[in-house]
């Protein structure tokens, strides 16, 4: 009898859970889009007809406009960390070692365009995104400490800070939007550059 009178509401608070989850997701899924749609800010409105909601039903997902930004923010990062990972073996000279660090950044910050650009015009008015953008940058600089590290061993720190900063987001948003490169010319000149600095060419 027990059985028999508890199933409905298990059934039922499942499938509740399941719509939670979805239009939660789909919220999320709406920032992104407007994000790489160009829209640096979303407003609560324009999120709730995207994901299909009502306005205070977002509020029901997240306790305000920061922390939905934030979601939406680590949810890009997350899909876009396998493309940043780099493989088990890596090649044995530095030349082949820059070309493979070049064009994993390259489709990195192709995938995370338009987000990426938002987190950065952001980062002074929303603490929680500029904690998640001061986390990635250092994660991308300890992959160039730890890819370069026999070139690197007794240089100066500039030589690793000049690497990061020419492998950065920024310098690729730079040779792409505002230089009007495309991908393979972006590539050339961060390669060029890097084996450079690292005295291989």
């Amino acid at each position: 009898m027990t059985e028999t009178a508890t199933q409905p509401i298990v059934v039922e608070m499942d499938g509740r859970h399941r719509r939670r989850a979805a239009n939660r997701d789909a919220v999320i899924q709406a920032v992104i889009e407007l994000f790489e749609e160009g829209t640096a800010a979303p407003t609560v409105a324009e999120v709730a007809d995207r994901a299909g909601i009502s306005q205070r039903s977002v509020f029901r997902y997240f306790d305000d406009v920061d922390a939905l930004m934030r979601a939406a923010i680590d949810e890009k990062f997350k899909e876009a960390t396998p493309i940043g990972m780099l493989p088990a073996i890596l090649p044995s000279t530095v030349v082949e070692r820059v070309e493979l660090l070049v064009d994993t950044r390259a489709e990195l910050f192709e995938f995370l365009g338009a987000t990426a650009r938002m987190v950065r015009a952001r980062q002074f008015d929303a603490p929680l995104i500029a904690e998640t953008l001061a986390r990635g940058r250092e994660l991308l600089r300890r992959q160039v400490r730890f890819l370069f590290s026999a070139e690197l061993d007794g240089e100066p720190d500039g030589v690793l800070a000049a690497l990061d900063l020419l492998l950065s987001f920024e310098s690729w948003d730079l040779l792409r939007e505002d230089q009007g490169l495309d991908v393979a010319a972006a590539r050339g000149v961060l390669t060029t550059g890097a084996v450079r600095l690292l005295g291989a060419g």
